[in-house]
């Protein structure tokens, strides 16, 4: 057999081959890198294996063949008195299907994977980000890579049947909703607020993404003197007269409504996190405002909520 001949025959080999495993002859081994949460590369490995042991048996099905018979079956025309063409397709063809329904999930090794990193330059420029994004940023994964309705999908599936990734995953998403509300995946957390919390826990995150939210939401370095917050006057210096009592009542209640709607809010909760929250998001606006302030138009906001209920 000459090279020409030898050339032409491992094309149609290698196209059979592709004919036959599809995507699967293609494969490589995911190059993960090491990130948040578990890492165990072996059921790609054990995947890659498998494969690796079925291409090697297919390919020693086909030097079986004479030159004829290839040429027959890569063709597909001509007579084929020894039903050659359906000896080759009935092949392995059940164990190649079984394999192809189980390759492992893209997270089935960790969060690393290296086709689904979160372009971090970008999203943590962002002022603020919602729940299902703070998630998957915070074990470094692309964001529309989890979906709301996906979430929603294994938050009610069994807890103990889960991969372990994804047991993270819930119980991150679970500390992420009982510090900044539970009004779904598309709640707005402000990224300086967020960074706050997550150095306060020392909470395990992507390192890139800690690094970014620093430079960009951080306090300010480099001889940048931090925003100086301005004392509010009070209101009976602008003017004359001392403010209304129903205008008082009036910003109370609407205090209180953005609490509760905008940062879940417990009415009468004593030791709620969120007036120091409301305050430090004040200050980054230049406004010097405590939190015990804050909390006393809360609670007065939440006493004329009470009666105005009485009163209907």
């Amino acid at each position: 057999m000459n090279d020409e001949t030898e050339g032409i025959r491992s094309h149609r080999q290698q196209t059979l081959l592709k004919a036959k495993f599809g995507e699967l002859l293609a494969w490589t081994l995911p190059r993960f890198e090491r990130t948040v949460g578990p890492y165990d590369l072996s059921p790609f490995e054990v995947f890659d294996a498998e494969r690796r042991r079925l291409i090697l048996a297919c390919e020693a099905k086909l030097e079986q063949y004479t030159q004829a018979e290839i040429h027959l079956l890569a063709e597909g025309v001509g007579d084929d008195p020894g039903d050659i063409r359906r000896g080759w397709k009935m092949f392995l063809d059940d164990p190649i299907r079984r394999l192809i329904n189980k390759e492992p999930q893209w997270y089935a090794g960790g969060f690393g994977h290296p086709e689904h990193v979160a372009d971090f330059e970008t999203w943590c420029r962002m002022d603020h980000l919602n729940l299902r994004e703070a998630l998957c940023l915070s074990i470094g994964v692309n964001p529309h890579d989890f979906s709301e309705r996906s979430l929603e999908t294994l938050q009610k599936s069994p807890f103990e049947n889960l991969a372990p990734q994804l047991k993270l995953l819930l119980m991150r998403f679970e500390q992420l909703q009982r510090k900044f509300g539970l009004r779904g995946p598309r709640f707005a957390i402000s990224s300086s607020v967020l960074l706050r919390w997550v150095e306060e826990i020392e909470m395990e995150v992507h390192p890139e993404f800690l690094r970014l939210m620093r430079r960009y939401h951080g306090a300010k370095k480099n001889g940048s003197a931090p925003v100086q917050p301005k004392a509010v006057p009070p209101i009976a210096a602008q003017g004359t007269t001392r403010p209304d009592a129903r205008e008082v009542a009036s910003m109370a209640r609407l205090i209180l409504a953005i609490a509760i709607e905008e940062y879940g809010y417990q009415p009468g909760s004593l030791r709620s996190p969120i007036p120091k929250e409301i305050a430090d998001i004040a200050a980054e606006h230049g406004i010097a405002i405590t939190p015990e302030t804050v909390r006393k138009f809360l609670l007065i906001g939440a006493r004329h909520q009470a009666s105005d209920k009485e009163d209907d």
